[in-house]
């Protein structure tokens, strides 16, 4: 019963996750954007909306993966 009531709660909030996307031209047209690049589905586009908005603060692609720390490099002198 707690397994179910748990499921249940995990399910209205991505329901409330799509709705508020969904009313907001901006989320909406970045979600798909992101959702187009092979490979990102639906769940994912969303998460990356969540840790990287405003995706308008990063100028390139090279800023998004360095701030996700996909691209580590050692920096010596």
């Amino acid at each position: 019963a707690v397994l179910q009531f748990i499921q249940q709660q995990i399910e209205m909030v991505r329901l409330q996750i799509h709705i508020h996307i969904d009313q907001h031209p901006d989320l909406k047209s970045q979600k798909e954007l992101l959702s187009s690049i092979p490979g990102i589905g639906g769940n994912t586009a969303t998460t990356l909306l969540a840790f990287l908005s405003p995706l308008e603060r990063f100028h390139t692609v090279k800023q998004v993966v360095a701030y996700a720390g996909l691209n580590p490099r050692i920096r010596q002198s």
